[in-house]
């Protein structure tokens, strides 16, 4: 008993040492470099990505000053093959982002396992501890001094209880660091896993825009067989069609009577709603504008804002809602109207019309969140060009309905028809 005691109060400093039970210095130096060789593989990533997104932004600029709905057949055939090269960028994109935040999430994961092997070796020590201290600790005075042959000899024994208890304040403080480190790692990793879903569900959105635009370019030609003459001519029939349309519309809606509650809907500029679109371009406004001037809209005003954007673009809800209803206006009318249209109802009076899509994502009855692609941007219905309509309404006042159509006699074109009263400006309502 006395050699362990001596032994003991000569040397505690090397047998706290021996207590914390330390990873061999190969697997230390192993794990050391599998974490470096992650963080560099991540960073060499984020060069490959940074440059991807310079050249989307470069394509992107250079496609926005062909945004014109006066375009010659060629000049829209190589804007659509301009828009499927930048969705294929944005995908490359999105899948080296994928590849990237992978290689994140494995750096965490052996963060993780390490943080964890070391929170354990420290319980172990820290146990340890407690139970040297049990030896060495807890005697009387008098005790004490009937143990020890001499009063130096107790005094060193307390010397090494204190350092034993100081080294096990220190192992606590360090597991409870450890658990902080810890669960921010567990948080992150939770974070970057979302983040993978995210992308990975853009990557689907880009590869159906894609498909959409290809499908767009291949009508365009096959429609036209590649001459203008009849290019023109389709356009020039879309105008005729969007005139009759505009005035039959305007004599519909001038019948209804639908008595609004100002009460019942937000107050302007409160950015209630969210842009319907990534990559906002305005080309027409609400209401009397230079178009509506010229004669267009039977002299009501234009009664949404279009955003100039290429057939495939995501169109997403501009606030949580139920669809109210879908349609595509083409299988009864060609030309004459909305096209593909999606009509959201929102929970604060207001309601949404999103139109010229090529293709519904969303259908009747759904519930949709804010910023949920419900369809692809498109050049269906009286459309002269690819772009989405974006209007706004008071709920109170829109209704889904059959419209009687002169230019296909006998049809009822059924899609949103409003008393004028109940046309809102989107800008009122938009950040």
């Amino acid at each position: 008993m006395k050699t362990f005691k001596k032994i003991l109060t000569a040397n505690v400093s090397t047998l706290i040492a021996i207590s914390i039970l330390l990873m061999p210095f190969s697997e230390l130096l192993a794990n050391d470099t599998a974490i470096n060789n992650l963080k560099n593989a991540i960073e060499g990533r984020e060069n490959v990505i940074s440059d991807i997104d310079k050249e989307i932004r470069q394509l992107e600029s250079q496609l926005s000053e062909t945004r014109d709905e006066r375009l010659t057949l060629q000049e829209t055939v190589e804007a659509i093959a301009s828009q499927q090269d930048i969705l294929q960028r944005k995908i490359n994109l999105a899948e080296n982002s994928i590849e990237q935040v992978e290689g994140l999430i494995n750096q965490l994961d052996l963060q993780i396992e390490l943080m964890e092997d070391d929170i354990a070796d420290k319980r172990v020590a820290l146990k340890n501890n407690f139970q040297r201290m049990q030896i060495v600790g807890g005697d009387s005075l008098i005790e004490g001094l009937l143990k020890y042959e001499s009063l130096a000899q107790y005094w060193q024994q307390e010397d090494v209880s204190q350092q034993l208890g100081s080294a096990i304040g220190q192992s606590m403080s360090e597991i409870n660091e450890a658990r902080r480190e810890l669960d921010l790692d567990k948080a992150r990793q939770v974070q970057e896993r979302n983040r993978i879903e995210s992308l990975q569900q853009q990557v689907l959105v880009d590869k159906q825009s894609v498909d959409i635009a290809r499908a767009e370019q291949d009508r365009l030609l096959d429609i036209t067989r590649n001459e203008e003459s009849t290019y023109q001519e389709i356009l020039a029939e879309k105008r005729r069609a969007r005139d009759q349309f505009e005035a039959d519309i305007a004599q519909f809606q001038a019948q209804l009577q639908i008595v609004l509650n100002p009460e019942s809907i937000p107050t302007p500029a409160s950015s209630v709603l969210s842009w319907p679109v990534d990559n906002v371009r305005i080309t027409q406004y609400f209401g009397n504008t230079a178009f509506a001037q010229s004669g267009a809209y039977n002299g009501s005003g234009h009664n949404g804002v279009d955003f100039g954007i290429p057939v495939g673009t995501p169109v997403k809800s501009a606030r949580q809602g139920i669809v109210k209803a879908t349609g595509n206006t083409d299988n009864q009318c060609p030309y004459a109207s909305y096209g593909k249209w999606v009509l959201v109802e929102h929970d604060n009076g207001l309601s949404t019309l999103y139109a010229h899509l090529s293709n519904i994502a969303v259908s009747s009855g759904q519930s949709v969140s804010n910023g949920q692609v419900i369809g692809y941007s498109g050049n269906t219905g009286y459309s002269t060009g690819p772009h989405l309509h974006f209007t706004v309404y008071a709920s109170d006042g829109v209704r889904v309905d059959g419209l009687p159509s002169r230019s296909c006699p006998g049809t009822n074109i059924i899609l949103p028809l409003a008393d004028l009263s109940a046309y809102l400006n989107p800008l009122d309502y938009l950040p």
